[in-house]
């Protein structure tokens, strides 16, 4: 006894599938695109951000106002880093995940100094201006943090991929 196949069924949801894999990937390769695009703002916004910051002015001990000036000095060449990495995803194909990674962590590090500015810049900085100042680090902060997790879903995602990759072989 022959078993028949209905092939009028099988082919069309085989080309479904692959129709639906690659519409997901088009999409998650978009979101990477719009993701490295906004990176790009948020590392340069970080540097417009910090070019204003005078530590030595703020009212507060010498080794805060030292340690200030040497974690902008840090975070700054962290930053110069992931911008180099940063143009290599932007122009890749299919970047990779090391550079996505180190796009990732230099964001999160931004995140946070960005975080500490603005808390330091408003307690240290005189006036009404100290304020301000100090509430647009916070807001460049949260958003560099919202924008490092969506990166990090991308690179789960990916890596996740790469591991299914690996085990079918």
């Amino acid at each position: 006894m022959r078993v028949r196949t209905h092939s009028w069924i099988v082919i069309p949801s085989l080309f479904m599938a692959v129709f639906t894999a690659m519409a997901a990937y088009a999409t998650t390769q978009e979101n990477l695109s719009l993701i490295l695009n906004d990176a790009l703002y948020s590392l340069n916004r970080y540097e417009e951000l910090v070019i204003g910051v005078n530590c030595g002015s703020w009212k507060t001990d010498e080794e805060l106002r030292r340690l200030c000036a040497q974690g902008i000095r840090v975070v700054s060449k962290g930053v110069d880093s992931a911008k180099i990495a940063l143009m290599r995803a932007m122009k890749a194909r299919s970047p990779s995940l090391v550079d996505l990674l180190e796009i990732y962590s230099e964001l999160e590090e931004t995140a946070l100094h960005l975080e500490e500015l603005g808390d330091n810049v408003s307690n240290y900085q005189e006036g009404e201006e100290g304020r301000e100042e100090g509430h647009a680090f916070t807001q460049a902060s949260a958003k560099t943090l919202v924008l490092g997790s969506k990166l990090y879903v991308q690179l789960r995602d990916r890596l996740l991929l790469e591991e299914q990759r690996c085990q079918e072989k």
